[in-house]
């Protein structure tokens, strides 16, 4: 169990002055368990020792892990979205069913084997209710922004808290996927989408969805400010992808 242990109407012992959801939120580039670097994001003096130095973070990871010389590697593979994403648009009850540690990878292409495989639904979810058919980019990015909020100590929904940008966190996700060039980098996203779309079982069509998530996020990255931690954050994406060409 989480120590200390959570309070669910009390967020202020939330986040990174909680050590597990610290770790969670803590970029993989910096070390957590560390005492003195997990000091000095708390102290947030310093901006290289923060949560939003850059948005490759640990809950986004697979198994929560991460390794800075390969960052694509389970990079969105963490079963924590799976389970938020099924929560947020299909159902509680099949999120529920999902354990953080398990390993179903070898399994895609089992229908038996599907950690969020899709029973008969009512119309009252809510991706019937968006005319949902697949897992798209701009849906994992607003989960993986709506994951990061609930991990977080702040009270109510900001756009930045703690030096956290949450708008050009959501955009960074969305450029993962499709500012894509090379040929490995796009092998590579394709792979991401099939695993998610095997996961959650939702079929393969276009998702009318992603005109209601973009009202909640309507600028682009190239229209957005220039942040520290977004142009630090593509500029590793860009080094890695590189290295795999």
């Amino acid at each position: 169990p989480p120590s200390p242990p959570l309070i669910p109407d009390d967020r202020l012992n939330q986040g990174i002055q909680h050590n597990l959801l610290g770790y969670y939120l803590c970029p993989i580039t910096l070390d957590w368990n560390d005492i003195v670097i997990r000091n000095k994001i708390r102290a947030g003096n310093d901006p290289d020792y923060t949560i939003g130095s850059t948005y490759f973070c640990h809950f986004l990871y697979h198994k929560f892990e991460g390794d800075v010389f390969d960052l694509e590697d389970g990079f969105l593979r963490s079963h924590m979205l799976v389970k938020a994403f099924c929560h947020i648009f299909t159902s509680p009850g099949l999120a529920r069913g999902i354990q953080l540690d398990q390993e179903n990878d070898s399994d895609i292409g089992s229908t038996t084997s599907r950690p969020c495989y899709r029973r008969p639904h009512t119309h009252h979810d809510v991706a019937t209710l968006l005319h949902m058919k697949a897992v798209m980019p701009r849906s994992i990015a607003y989960v993986c922004t709506q994951v990061h909020f609930v991990l977080s100590s702040t009270p109510s929904w900001t756009m930045e808290y703690e030096g956290f940008h949450y708008g050009d966190f959501y955009h960074f996700i969305v450029d993962y996927f499709e500012a894509v060039s090379g040929k490995q980098a796009k092998e590579w996203v394709r792979a991401l989408l099939t695993w998610w779309n095997w996961y959650v079982s939702m079929g393969s069509l276009p998702n009318p969805a992603n005109f209601w998530i973009r009202k909640i996020f309507p600028q682009s990255v190239a229209a957005a400010p220039p942040m520290n931690a977004l142009t630090t954050s593509l500029d590793r994406l860009h080094v890695a992808r590189r290295r795999r060409e």
